[in-house]
Order: C-alpha cells, then sequence, then structure tokens
C-alpha cells in the first residue's frame, strides 16, 4: 500500500510540472495592441580606422557601456556603447605569451565575468574586455563532448552544452571546473534529425541565460527550454511550430520570452507574451524607417538589461534614402552621413514589459 501511495505522489508531482510548463504555439502570431511592448531604437555607427575593419559574419555583444565585436578568425574589437569610438582589440594573435592561435565563436562572452572566450580545442583563454589582456584559461573537459564555450553557472561551477552531432548525442549540458574536471552530466533525452550531408556537423554553444534566481538553457534545433537545476533539467516551456521552422531562444524579461524563428532562410524576432500568451512579431513603431532598417537587421542578443542588439549594413540605409528622401527626418542624424563602405550600425532595443 505505501509503495502505491508512493508512485501515486509521484505520478501527481510529474503531472502538476508537466502543467506548469509554458506552451508557446509559433503558428498563430498577433500584433502589438495599444502600444504595448513598443521598443525604444538607438542607433550607434561604429568607427571605421584600419585597426577594425569588419567583417561580414561578425558576431556582436552589448554591455553596460560598450559594444564587442568578434569575427571567428580576425579577432575581437571594442568599441564605445554610446559614440560607436574604436577602444582597442582584445587579445592578440599569436603563438607569444598572452596571444591565441584559436578561434572566437558565438556566445563567448560571459557577461558575468566580463570575460571574452576564444577557443582553442584542448582549453579556452579568457580576455578581460577592458584591458584586452589575457585573464584566465580553462582547460576543457573530454573533446568527447564537443563544448563550444563555458558559462559560469556557480562559483566556481562553468557549464557547457554537449553539441548533438549526432542528433541522438546522450548528453544535453556538462558541469566541470576550470582544470576540465567533470562533476556532473546532464542527460539528453532529445533526437534531433539531421542531415550532415546537407547542412554539416552542427557546432553550437547552446543559450543560456539568467531570469529571476535561475538559469535557463535552450539547444539549438529543439523545441524545450529547460531551468537547469543542480540536479537535473527541468521543462520550462516547450515550443509548438510548423516543421519547417527552428527556434533559437535569446532571453526573457518579465513579461516576454525572446526569440527567433528561422524558416529556411528568413529570421523574425518573436516575443511571446507570458502575460496573454500570444506571440507577435510587430516592432510597435509607426517610422516606416524604423520599421524598414529592423526588417533589414541581423540579431545577435538579449542582454542582462533588456537589450536587444542587432546590426544593419551602411548600404542598407543609402537605397532606402535613395527610394524614401522624404525619411530623413525621421532618422536618427548619424544615419545620415554614412557611406556605402563604412563599418555597421548597431541597433539596441530596450524592451518594455
Amino acid at each position: 500500500m505505501r509503495r502505491f501511495f508512493l508512485i501515486l505522489l509521484s505520478v501527481i508531482s510529474l503531472f502538476l510540472k508537466a502543467q506548469e510548463i509554458i506552451q508557446i504555439d509559433v503558428s498563430s502570431v498577433g500584433t502589438v495592441a495599444n502600444g504595448e511592448g513598443k521598443l525604444n531604437m538607438e542607433f550607434v555607427p561604429l568607427e571605421m580606422t584600419s585597426d577594425c575593419l569588419l567583417r561580414p559574419g561578425s558576431y556582436y555583444y552589448l554591455t553596460d557601456d560598450c559594444i564587442i565585436v568578434t569575427h571567428f578568425t580576425e579577432g575581437a574589437f571594442l568599441f564605445d556603447r554610446k559614440s560607436g569610438r574604436f577602444i582597442h582589440e582584445i587579445g592578440r594573435y599569436g603563438q607569444g605569451p598572452g596571444e591565441y592561435s584559436g578561434i572566437w565563436s558565438a556566445s563567448g562572452f560571459s557577461e558575468k565575468e566580463k570575460l571574452l572566450y576564444v577557443w582553442e580545442f584542448v582549453h579556452w583563454k579568457g580576455y578581460d574586455i577592458k584591458t584586452g589582456k589575457l585573464r584566465q584559461v580553462l582547460k576543457m573537459p573530454d573533446k568527447k563532448y564537443t563544448i563550444q564555450n563555458p558559462y559560469l553557472y556557480k562559483p566556481g561551477v562553468y557549464l557547457g552544452y554537449a553539441n548533438n552531432t549526432t542528433g541522438k548525442t546522450p548528453h544535453k549540458l556538462v558541469a566541470f571546473d576550470k582544470n576540465g574536471v567533470v562533476s556532473k552530466i546532464y542527460p539528453n533525452h532529445e533526437v534531433i534529425e539531421l542531415d550532415t550531408k546537407k547542412d554539416g556537423i552542427p557546432i553550437n554553444a547552446g543559450l543560456f541565460y539568467e531570469y529571476g534566481s535561475n538559469t535557463y538553457f535552450h539547444a539549438p534545433r529543439t523545441d524545450s527550454l529547460f531551468r537547469v537545476q543542480e540536479t537535473e533539467l527541468m521543462p520550462y516551456a516547450c515550443f509548438k511550430h510548423p516543421k519547417e521552422m527552428s527556434i533559437e531562444v535569446l532571453g526573457e524579461t518579465e513579461r516576454f520570452i525572446i526569440f527567433k524563428s528561422f524558416v529556411k532562410v528568413q529570421c523574425s524576432i518573436v516575443f511571446y507574451d507570458k502575460k496573454k500568451k500570444i506571440c507577435y512579431m510587430d516592432l510597435g513603431s509607426d517610422s516606416l524607417a524604423d520599421q524598414y532598417l529592423y526588417s533589414k537587421s541581423t540579431w545577435f542578443q538579449l542582454n542582462k538589461n533588456k537589450e536587444l542588439i542587432a546590426v544593419f549594413n551602411p548600404e542598407d540605409i543609402l537605397q532606402y534614402l535613395e527610394k524614401h528622401p522624404e525619411s530623413r527626418k525621421e532618422l536618427d542624424p548619424r544615419l545620415l552621413d554614412l557611406q556605402e563602405d563604412d563599418n555597421p550600425v548597431v541597433m539596441i532595443l530596450k524592451v518594455k514589459d
């Protein structure tokens, strides 16, 4: 009888947990009503000098006072957030003391530590963004986990996403220390369909973010968002979407879960309203110029200040102004003097709950 009672409690517990999972239906997208959810927009043209020629394919991060730009093989650069002024290069490529010989990968910036990590396949080197100097070296766990970047979970404990390179990798997350010693492995129960001949072998850092006092994780090409606990991964949200669509979570605010949706090469930013339980993609701006730049932008990160960072090329605004010269009065004055071959323009959007 006692055993039956325990089993019943376990079933009830699982049922209650399932009831708490947020169901996000991306197939039904609404619009912003009564001005709710509007975004404050800020534009920052990045200075271009011979020391900071930014390449296509770069990745962008936003802090309280800086903009960080990394390229897979072309280095990392620090800019002033307000003016876009180039400050310095982060790290130096080479084989000498304090130099690096690896690659800068997406999601390599640790907002907690203010360190930018470069991946050298057996370890990570963490560079202080303010000084540009090497501050820390982390040893990687066993290479079978194919972890791209470390995420500081708690003091002395890092998490890494064990890339699902086969579609059915048994591990999802690995907890380890600075010496690469593994303290816990979180199992993977999600199987994904992979066509490695068509898409190659996926290597991705996944997405960790913090909301409230909790840490959350989303793996690429999956439909589940998890809350990370010391003992297990708890399902937190589930995405329902058309088969041809894939999801990439960016983060969360008091009111919204924000993510990117991909359909072939088309990418859209989607806001899930936790209060109204609907999704929408409307910018909430009456400016046609703002809407155009929004549609042309490439999206990267939601930081701890509820700010989205995106970039667009100067030629996009020049082409728009050629067709719509009357829009000059709507635009930030700093956008009116751009040249076609200038560095990209950063667009910062403050999410209002």
